[in-house]
């Protein structure tokens, strides 16, 4: 995606990822707002949950198949079908939410597998993917134990604050030629171990 990749890309197609972080940095404002009592309803957000959420995320993901980026690619598509998903559900009024509740148990334990991956990659992308992790966390909690709605709301924040700040550092990157805004090194690394 940015620095160094879990596999080399094609360089001849242009680097996505700031277009699908600041898809998922817009979609998570705008859906923080109504969590925060901010804004009401849910009909405003569907055109943002449809284009940004789902739509900017999906291209994003078709362009990272065809740089051979597995992890952007996987997780643009994964999270792009969820805001999708989300949009639906929101327009068709389904008043129980227990099914989106274990929609949302299979994403945590997506979103905790690519947290891992993502620490290979940068620190930009692991706190993006940490928080995540909490909102997922925080929407199960909401949706079969009742927890407030506002700290996943602030979850949300967090991810549109990381998102639109990792969206610049790509987008600053690709324009200058050099790390403008630092992503952080690598947490860990995936490789084998080479033994002697």
């Amino acid at each position: 995606m940015t620095e160094s990749n879990l596999r080399e890309v094609n360089v001849n197609v242009a680097e996505p990822a700031a277009l699908g972080l600041f898809g998922l940095a817009l979609v998570t404002i705008v859906a923080a707002s109504q969590k925060m009592g901010w804004s009401t309803g849910y009909e405003g957000l569907i055109p943002w949950v449809i284009f940004l959420g789902a739509v900017a995320q999906l291209i994003t993901a078709s362009v990272e198949f065809k740089r051979n980026n597995v992890f952007g690619a996987t997780v643009f598509s994964a999270y792009g079908l969820f805001w999708l998903a989300i949009g639906w559900t929101w327009h068709l009024g389904v008043p129980s939410p227990d099914q989106l509740g274990f929609a949302v148990i299979g994403y945590l334990i997506f979103s905790l597998f690519t947290t891992y991956a993502a620490g290979a990659i940068n620190k930009s992308f692991l706190v993006i993917m940490i928080f995540i992790d909490l909102l997922l966390l925080f929407l199960v909690l909401q949706i079969f134990f009742g927890l407030d709605g506002r700290m996943a709301g602030i979850a949300e924040l967090a991810v549109s604050a990381s998102a639109f700040y990792t969206s610049a550092a790509v987008l600053l990157k690709c324009v200058a030629g050099f790390e403008v805004l630092p992503f952080g090194k690598p947490m860990w690394s995936l490789k084998k171990f080479e033994t002697e």
